[in-house]
């Protein structure tokens, strides 16, 4: 799965001595084979590199590589030996074939073994397998040299990342020119990634360029000082520039009026505009990156540049990964419980890495990655923090005021059945008060629901999913959420003990059986059959154990390795809600969707709604009525005034106006002010109704 930090059982045979033995022997193979053949070196051809998987070609020729595949370093030393014993001239067309095939594959299985037998030796988490021989034998120092050593990186969750971030890099470079391309460098730490891997490719630049200037080889950078700088993080950033031999220029300002003043001190003549791009930290989820690409022009209220983004693809798991795989160093507050920084004023350490001694775990220990902004801002640390449970001493979501809403479901989409679980949702988290923000509708395709998922965890209190839950090769949606939340699919015992009981309860009666085909077989969201679930008793059994479960619903009980399932304080014996985050997980059969969100509403968000609501209906069309609007609009701007026409040839209402807001007073002065600009012939009555229909 995810990041290939799962391996399936039968991979742990790789223990036995015949396995070990076999790659013992495909190694002597590989020497045998390479001494008769005389395989070559590729270095005498400019335009060609081989790389730790496989040939590597110009950047903007892209790369050509076995993903996901760890190589030894001894394997690289005998290539490396073997590769120098014949010069270009001599190469011939079967050599190089062997060179770009048969290396890399050898390659992949002798490195797949020894990943199992970690494995097999009882480690079930392969990302933290540091390989001794390629530590430390090079010097951070020297830019090229950390260039060589990323692209010989033997950690298969972040080769493919750092290869498509130097094309990306060498592109730039390319377009822009060293001089160029400004790095953005807040000593946060995406910027401490984005500014090795800028070291390592223009270093990679210069080199195929033949640029040998000391002054050009220099990176450019970036920093905004702020005055709510965390005194860490400056000095910092002030110790990498020296050690780095940087280029800063530093800004005293907020972000835009820094990039103002940066491109304006570019600026050859007072009416050229240098062409410039500013690599920024961005990663998709972040609250700013919205729909942003790889190279993305600036908005048109920002002065023209390039933005570039080389880590838009990475995760928290992978910035963590590269800097710790790479030794690199990074501020000392994120050994201290910080996970994301802002300012001193709004940045605190995240809750969910405090230890019992209250004291703080470091950042990489954070396991559920949708919580790296969690000691960001009040919204989202009160959000994650709240247990979600009503009754007792424990907390509601009290600080919860938004809501995002995927519905999953190629039947949608493809039109053969209607859409009625987001209308009912709406209305219902109105009704308790939550504000919706956004909508998804998204096919079952994995890595759509996970893009999906990641955009709005990082705009909304709560996510709430719809569909694609089930045993089905289309039911996808918890591994989309394990992924989206770098969590890993695991054996959940609270789910294993309630599908023994429920088949268990099945050999007692009809009634039981026909509970386990309501709450079970709701996966198959193509059949939106009306169902109606019967309630039937759900204590544990803990003599289940001998209850064997079928290959279907041991996979509905993999879930992601922090789920909670949550139940009603009223209804102990209804099935439970899937908890992931901030991530509820819901069928999307609607009669089970419905029952469920229900009980999220009345359980978790039960509030009193704080919006003030006033709908004027008048008897005119609406461009009678822009000019008086425009003016209480521009006079409120912290009201939301909407402007719905009617164009029924019999109805009375005309046009119907709603203004709301979360004062009652300012609402009604709103209203008063437009009423002053309305003929009193063409209002037809004022209400509060949330609704919307001609009449």
């Amino acid at each position: 799965r995810a990041h290939g930090d799962m391996v399936p059982g039968w991979c742990r045979w790789s223990r036995s001595t015949a396995v070990r033995a076999a790659a013992s022997g495909l190694l002597l193979l590989l020497v045998a084979l390479s001494s008769k053949l005389n395989v070559t070196n590729s270095e005498a051809d400019p335009a060609l590199t081989v790389g730790p998987f496989g040939i590597c070609h110009e950047a903007n020729a892209g790369y050509h590589a076995m993903p996901n595949v760890r190589h030894s370093s001894k394997l690289s030393q005998i290539r490396r030996a073997l590769a120098s014993r014949r010069s270009r001239s001599q190469r011939s067309e079967q050599h190089s074939l062997i060179e770009r095939t048969i290396m890399p594959g050898i390659m992949g299985i002798h490195s797949t073994l020894k990943t199992f037998q970690v494995f097999a030796q009882g480690n079930d988490k392969p990302a933290e397998v540091e390989c001794e021989e390629t530590r430390n034998t090079f010097q951070v120092d020297n830019p090229y040299d950390l260039y060589q050593h990323l692209l010989n990186c033997d950690d298969a969750t972040i080769t493919g990342a750092i290869l498509k971030s130097f094309g990306i890099f060498l592109n730039a470079f390319r377009l822009y020119g060293p001089k160029g391309v400004f790095v953005s460098f807040n000593g946060g730490k995406d910027a401490v990634v984005i500014m090795h891997l800028a070291r390592a490719a223009l270093a990679e630049h210069c080199r195929r360029h033949n640029i040998t200037d000391s002054d050009t080889q220099r990176l450019r950078v970036i920093y905004f000082l702020s005055k709510n700088e965390f005194p860490e993080i400056q000095e910092f950033v002030e110790r990498e520039v020296r050690r780095y031999n940087l280029e800063m220029k530093t800004y005293k300002t907020d972000f835009v009026s820094g990039l103002t003043a940066c491109i304006k001190s570019e600026q050859t003549s007072p009416l050229s505009t240098p062409h410039l791009g500013f690599v920024l930290g961005t990663r998709k989820g972040d609250p700013n990156c919205g729909e942003q690409r790889y190279f993305e022009p600036s908005s048109e209220w920002m002065p023209a540049f390039m933005r570039i983004n080389p880590i838009l693809d990475w995760d928290y798991g992978q910035i963590w990964r590269f800097l710790r795989w790479a030794q690199l160093e990074y501020p000392s507050l994120y050994d201290n419980g910080y996970t994301s920084l802002g300012g001193n004023h709004d940045t605190w350490q995240n809750p969910h890495l405090k230890k019992p001694d209250g004291t703080y775990m470091p950042a990489y220990m954070l396991s559920d990655w949708s919580l790296e902004r969690a000691g960001r801002s009040k919204r989202l640390s009160s959000s994650v923090d709240c247990e979600l449970q009503p009754g007792g001493n424990q907390r509601l979501a009290e600080d919860c005021r938004t809501v995002g809403l995927i519905i999953v479901g190629d039947e949608i989409l493809k039109g053969r059945t209607p859409d009625t679980n987001t209308p009912f949702a709406v209305s219902t988290l109105k009704k308790y008060g939550m504000e919706v923000k956004r909508v998804s509708l998204v096919p079952d395709i994995e890595d759509d629901i996970v893009e999906e998922i990641r955009r709005q965890v990082s705009a909304c209190d709560v996510v709430i999913t719809s569909g694609g839950l089930g045993p089905t090769h289309d039911d996808v949606t918890l591994y989309a959420v394990s992924r989206a939340l770098g969590q890993r699919m695991v054996q959940n015992q609270q789910m294993i003990h309630l599908l023994r009981e429920k088949k268990r309860q099945m050999k007692t009666g009809g009634q039981a059986a026909a509970a386990v085909e309501a709450t079970l077989v709701q996966s198959s969201d193509e059949k939106r059959t009306e169902r109606s679930e019967v309630s039937v008793e759900i204590e544990y059994n803990k003599e289940d154990h001998d209850i064997t479960l079928t290959p279907a619903e041991e996979r509905m009980a993999s879930l992601p390795e922090n789920s909670k399932l949550r139940r009603a304080v009223d209804k102990p014996n209804a099935w439970p809600v899937l908890q992931c985050g901030r991530v509820f997980v819901l069928p999307g059969v609607p009669v089970f969707f419905e029952e469920k969100l229900e009980m999220i509403c009345e359980n978790f968000f039960d509030k009193e709604p704080d919006i003030s609501l006033r709908r004027v209906n008048l008897g005119v069309d609406e461009i009678s009525i822009v000019e008086a609007l425009n003016t209480v609009v521009k006079k409120y701007p912290e009201i939301n005034f909407g402007s719905y026409p009617f164009f029924e040839e019999d109805a009375k209402v005309r046009t119907t106006v709603t203004i709301e807001g979360q004062s009652e007073s300012a609402v009604l002065a709103a209203l008063s002010d437009f009423l002053d600009l309305i003929e009193d012939e063409h209002v037809l009555y004022v209400d509060s109704k949330d609704e919307l229909r001609a009449g």
